[in-house]
């Protein structure tokens, strides 16, 4: 798609994508030179040359990358010479690896797939009550019986379980949201609670989300630790382990100075 087809509205940019229908679709900037940063309203209508369009979706906007290729020749310092070079075109959905912090949704849009890829500064996504098919909680994007967590904004720091949210892997989910430090669960959730912003099953005896914090104290009950749950744990400096753990599943090898029974900083309660 040509840039002359994008036109600016406030701080992102449009493209008629239905003509007939009067319907656009809303995206980044198409133009390497301009980054897409702030906060992002996006209208239900959008007016142009004296028409009015509904916005029903995210656009797509291409760039490219080049890349160079090598042989091996030991006459270069490197030991590689250089062959040549081709370019690579990438897609980008929506705001996909942009800047901006926050985003309102109109009831219009009713698919968000692949629209907000790395958005490492995103901290909410709001969703109009009158979508059909999501809705938000504190800035996270639900199925709109909050049954299922659809999407979380990277930079998001807090979360907040539903009573409705149904059993998931929590923490594949939620893998790449290093940012979140406090955890709830609505105590009429029948899946999940939550002590000290650690996630556990209804039972506690398993552990299914750890917030990215320097402590963490985990409860009595649990038989068994695993390190896939402290994989996004930058911050982690000391933890709490009660007795009774039988089994540590590798922990060392994330956090070899933190696990080791010989360091200080493991409080065993």
């Amino acid at each position: 798609m040509s840039e002359e087809k994008f036109k600016k509205y406030e701080n992102f940019y449009f493209y008629i994508s239905n003509e007939e229908k009067k319907e656009v679709k809303v995206c980044k900037s198409p133009y390497s030179s301009e980054h897409t940063t702030g906060d992002i309203v996006i209208p239900t209508i959008i007016e142009y040359s004296g028409k009015k369009y509904t916005v029903v979706g995210f656009g797509s906007v291409e760039s490219y990358s080049i890349k160079t290729t090598y042989v091996s020749d030991n006459r270069f310092k490197s030991g590689q010479r250089e062959t040549g070079s081709y370019r690579i075109k990438h897609e980008h959905c929506g705001f996909a690896d942009t800047k901006i912090k926050s985003v309102f949704i109109p009831h219009t849009i009713t698919n968000i797939d692949g629209a907000f890829e790395n958005c490492e500064y995103l901290t909410k996504i709001n969703i109009d009550p009158k979508n059909p098919n999501y809705a938000s909680v504190d800035g996270v994007v639900f199925s709109k019986d909050l049954t299922k967590i659809i999407l979380c904004p990277l930079a998001i720091e807090s979360l907040f379980i539903p009573k409705e949210t149904q059993k998931c892997k929590l923490h594949e989910l939620l893998s790449k949201c290093s940012c979140i430090t406090k955890i709830s669960v609505d105590t009429k959730n029948v899946n999940y609670t939550s002590i000290d912003d650690v996630v556990y099953d209804k039972n506690i005896t398993e552990i299914q989300l750890v917030p990215n914090k320097k402590e963490i104290v985990l409860e009595r009950g649990l038989t068994s630790i695993n390190n896939r749950f402290f994989k996004h744990c930058s911050k982690l400096r000391s933890i709490t382990i009660p007795d009774g753990i039988a089994h540590f599943h590798h922990l060392e090898d994330f956090y070899p100075d933190v696990f080791f029974p010989s360091n200080p900083w493991v409080r065993i309660s």
